[in-house]
């Protein structure tokens, strides 16, 4: 065999290899888009958010990407503002061309995204809390974390059957997670046994809420209910030692966060909070089955980001991504066929288990809803009796 020949095979060989065998790489990516609130007063939350979606795609690639196609994520920050949300929700679709969505982070922003996604036709995993967000059933919408329809209840039937409270006081944050969360302890109470004695609502960023839990105190209420996030709820805590208000106090799940128990300090402890497993999952016995996928997560997570929370709130948005990724690995990039695939799914997450169907877009098993207790600055199991 001459040179130039021998070389002309040789090219030839690398030639096929490389249609063959190197396929994968040469397959157009699969496009989501995440809308998340990294900074502003969401910031907390947002970021850990950010870290595990960001931790799960590399993984993912890694392994060979979805039916052989790399994902490409991009993320966009809207800084804790809806009208952020919506200006990132059109830049993904008109200037990056995704094939879904993920996020927002906060309620306001969820709903602030709506007309536009439901305009372009373009699956959505919401994660936001509140209920209005999935209910009505939105054609391109679905939500993955526990809403207030779900949250309410637990923390209402916690307060009769643990905690014998008859007259109860209800405090809600004024954004929309708050509202809804708050209509939702508002309308339930009676059918809980409790007759609620004194409302009243507070701003995410105040910085006392002393003339509230004044109101609070004269009502005779013999619980508390908080209904908002941690840097707020920390505040409560502080004006209710301040004022030596001795009723049980029992937040919701956005809540639970280390900034809670940095910000509220001493003051926190004693407060009861619903929220799910990844909240004390380190606590959670390796014997348990779902010890396995939390490990699992964290793993994920900090394979990248070492020093990242790894809470329930970062498990939120790994879940939703998760059944996303599984809804394009079987309908490729096609918007309605992954509606209809997000439609058929069940799944065990890091945050409990979800199932979606045609006319149910909230897939989360609100029974996934756990206490847990402040105790000594930490989140423990609230103390089975």
């Amino acid at each position: 065999m001459s040179k130039k020949l021998l070389i002309a095979v040789i090219c030839l060989s690398v030639a096929i290899f490389m249609v063959a065998g190197g396929s994968a790489i040469a397959k157009k990516p699969y496009k989501i888009g995440a809308v998340l609130s990294i900074t502003g007063y969401a910031g907390a939350f947002g970021s850990g958010q950010r870290d595990a979606v960001v931790a799960l795609v590399a993984k993912i690639n890694k392994a060979g990407g979805i039916n052989g196609h790399p994902v490409k994520l991009y993320v966009i920050d809207d800084q804790s503002q809806p009208t952020t949300a919506n200006i990132a929700v059109v830049k993904l679709i008109k200037d990056h061309g995704v094939h879904a969505i993920i996020g927002s982070t906060l309620t306001n922003s969820c709903m602030a995204m709506i007309p536009t996604i439901q305009k372009y036709g373009i699956p959505n995993i919401s994660l936001g809390a509140g209920y209005k967000i999935a209910r009505p059933t939105k054609k391109w919408i679905f939500q993955n974390p526990p809403t207030d329809e779900a949250v309410a209840p637990a923390m209402l039937s916690f307060g009769q059957k643990t905690l014998k409270a008859k007259k109860a006081a209800i405090m809600f944050a004024s954004d929309a997670s708050g509202q809804m969360g708050g209509k939702m302890l508002r309308q339930l109470a009676g059918k809980f046994g409790q007759k609620v004695v004194a409302v009243e609502q507070f701003g995410s960023r105040d910085r006392s809420m002393i003339p509230q839990l004044l109101k609070v105190k004269r009502s005779g209420a013999q619980i508390l209910y908080v209904y908002g996030l941690s840097q707020p709820a920390a505040i409560i805590a502080k004006n209710v030692r301040q004022l030596g208000l001795k009723i049980p106090i029992v937040g919701s799940h956005g809540i639970p966060m280390p900034r809670f128990l940095k910000v509220g300090g001493k003051a926190a402890n004693g407060w009861i909070l619903f929220t799910q497993k990844a909240t004390v999952g380190w606590k959670v016995p390796a014997s348990d089955p779902w010890r396995a996928r939390f490990d699992e997560f964290v793993k994920t997570v900090r394979a990248k980001y070492p020093k990242s929370v790894c809470d329930t709130f970062a498990a939120n948005a790994y879940d939703g991504l998760m059944m996303l990724l599984n809804a394009m690995k079987k309908a490729g990039t096609d918007p309605l066929k992954i509606k209809m695939a997000l439609e058929s799914t069940t799944y065990k997450g890091v945050n409990g288990d979800y199932q979606y169907t045609p006319t149910n877009h909230a897939g989360f098993d609100g029974r996934a809803e756990i206490p847990v207790l402040v105790k000594n600055g930490e989140f423990v199991p609230y103390p089975k009796k």
